[in-house]
């Protein structure tokens, strides 16, 4: 009798019936392959034969039933936040990653419900109730690890050790330390921290997550036109009308009647302070 718990590999004749359900959203990469292998569990990476990434439930359906046929053990996979160890293709397969199927299908204000395709996330659902009274409140754990990939990726990529520190604030609200950590009495150090923090900065801004504590040299690199700078323009023109807290700081420059991008002003890195921390 067959150990029904052996792994199964997924076939040439499979892939092929795969491709032609999903075309070139097949991926046999090792590289697609290894991020599909682990969530944030402490459990061995397992990597799957293939990632398929379907964009409509009619997809998945087929992909399920051609799998089913072949025997062969399918894995779904959304930000690959699971801390459970169950996105890990121990036994192989094919890993349906649903992050494409992420349309909000409908909002039932009176009913207080919605229905959306299965990679929907919470920040995208909440966009989509804005204006209607309604906000879906959750862990925002899947923003915590957004922001430390982000994190990783910047300082890696010039050469420091990710120094990272999550905490939740609130129901809805994390607060991410991130420390750039070197020998100042090297040469030439000031200007790589300096380096990593713009990119680390742009990293974060870029995706939607604003650094609360941003270098004064960075200030022109926020958003002026964001709903959260126009937040601190009101609340500083209310409570410090005359510019005596923090001049300048945690607020995009003055708009100008040509609204023209500001020009990011890159400062420069004296031997009495570092960087500031995010």
């Amino acid at each position: 009798m067959s150990n029904p718990l052996a792994p199964s590999r997924a076939s040439a004749v499979l892939l092929a019936e795969l491709r032609g359900i999903v075309g070139d959203r097949l991926s046999v990469a090792e590289s697609v392959r290894e991020h599909h292998s682990h969530g944030e569990s402490w459990h061995a990476p397992a990597l799957p034969d293939a990632v398929v990434f379907p964009t409509t439930t009619d997809e998945v359906s087929r992909i399920v039933a051609a799998c089913a046929h072949a025997k062969v053990p399918v894995v779904p996979f959304g930000t690959g936040s699971s801390l459970e160890g169950h996105v890990n293709a121990v036994f192989g397969g094919i890993t349906i990653d649903l992050t494409r199927m992420n349309r909000v299908l409908r909002v039932g204000v009176e009913d207080m419900d919605a229905t959306v395709e299965a990679g929907v996330t919470h920040r995208q659902l909440n966009k989509a109730l804005n204006n209607t009274g309604l906000h879906f409140w959750v862990d925002p754990g899947a923003d915590a690890t957004i922001v430390t990939r982000l994190a990783e990726r910047a300082l890696l990529s010039h050469g420091f050790e990710p120094i990272i520190t999550v905490s939740l604030s609130t129901e809805r609200t994390l607060t991410c330390v991130i420390s750039i950590s070197y020998d100042r009495s090297v040469a030439g150090e000031d200007e790589r921290a300096m380096a990593c923090y713009r990119t680390l900065s742009g990293e974060l801004l870029a995706h939607g997550y604003p650094p609360y504590r941003l270098n004064v040299c960075s200030m022109n690199d926020l958003d002026h036109q964001s709903e959260s700078a126009n937040l601190v323009r009101s609340l500083k023109a209310a409570l410090d009308p005359r510019g005596i807290l923090a001049p300048g700081r945690y607020e995009p420059p003055p708009l100008t009647s040509s609204d023209a991008a500001p020009v990011a002003d890159h400062g420069t890195v004296s031997k009495g302070r570092g960087p500031d921390r995010n």
